[in-house]
C-alpha cells in the first residue's frame, strides 16, 4: 500500500467513525510515525513541570533527521531517524501530551497524525487498530535535548557510579518490550561519573531496513547519583 493509498484510507476510516458519532474528519495528514518511540517516551516525561510535561517530535541537523524526545528533568529519551524514510515523516514539529499514549497498544506499528486533532493506530500490515484525540501544543521553549547527547565517550571509569533504581528500572522495562533482541541488551558509554550515561539498544521496524547506513537505536540519556548511604 502506497503512502498516498494508506493516508487516505486513514481518513476514510475517520469519517466512518465521524458518522458513527465518534469523532470529526475534516482535515489532511501533517504526520506519519513509528508507534513504539511515543508509547516508550510517555514514561520520561515530566509530570508537571511545563515544557518538559510534552514528547516533543522535531527537526535535528538542517532537516536530515526527525527527532521524538522526552525528559523529565533526570532522564532524557530519544528516537531519530533519517527524514529520506519514505514511510515516516512529519510536516512541522508536535509537542503532544503523554496521557495520548498512556495506554499502551502492543499492535500498534505507526501513528498516523490527523490536522483535526485525530491520530489513528495502524498495525503492521497497516489495518486501522483505533483513533485516538490529541492536541498538538504551541510549544516553543521546549530543551534542546540534542544537545546534551556526547558526540564520543571516553568509556574511562576511574571509580564506581551509581544510578537511580527507578529510572533504571523504567529503562529496562520499555527496552525489555521494544528491543528486536530475546536477550534485550543494554550498552553503556560514557566519560565519567560526573556525566551524562548513554543507554541503548537496538530497535528495528521494516520501514528503515532498507535506510543504508542507519542503525535504530532507543537512547536513554541519565546522570550517575550520588551514594547516600
Amino acid at each position: 500500500m502506497t503512502d498516498k493509498a494508506l493516508r487516505d484510507n486513514d481518513l476514510q476510516e475517520l469519517e466512518h467513525l465521524n458518522e458513527l458519532g465518534s469523532i470529526t474528519c475534516d482535515s489532511e495528514i501533517w504526520g506519519v510515525l513509528p508507534a513504539a518511540p511515543f508509547f516508550i517516551a510517555q514514561d520520561f516525561v515530566s509530570k508537571e513541570r511545563y515544557p518538559i510535561k510534552f514528547i516533543r517530535v522535531d527537526f535535528l541537523d538542517d532537516k536530515k533527521f526527525i527527532g521524538i524526545y522526552a525528559t523529565n528533568g533526570h532522564v532524557c529519551f530519544r528516537f531519530k531517524f533519517p527524514t529520506d524514510c519514505e514511510n515516516f515523516f512529519i510536516e512541522k514539529p508536535l509537542s503532544i501530551g503523554a496521557d495520548v499514549f498512556k495506554k499502551q497498544e502492543r499492535k500498534s506499528n505507526s501513528l498516523i497524525f490527523a490536522k483535526n486533532n485525530y491520530l489513528s493506530l495502524r498495525d503492521k500490515k497497516g489495518e486501522f487498530l483505533e483513533a485516538r484525540n490529541y492536541q498538538n501544543f504551541d510549544v516553543d521553549n521546549f530543551p534542546n535535548v540534542e544537545q546534551l547527547f556526547p558526540d564520543l565517550f571516553s568509556n574511562n571509569y576511574e571509580n564506581p557510579f551509581n544510578l537511580n533504581a527507578k529510572y533504571l528500572s523504567l529503562i529496562s522495562k520499555n527496552i525489555s518490550k521494544y528491543s528486536d533482541s530475546f536477550n534485550s541488551p543494554i550498552q553503556f558509554e560514557g566519560n565519567g561519573i560526573n556525566t551524562p550515561l548513554l543507554l541503548k539498544s537496538s530497535f528495528s521496524l521494516p520501514e528503515f531496513e532498507n535506510l543504508e547506513g542507519f542503525t535504530p537505536e532507543l537512547e536513554f540519556l541519565i546522570m550517575p547519583v550520588s551514594n547516600r548511604a
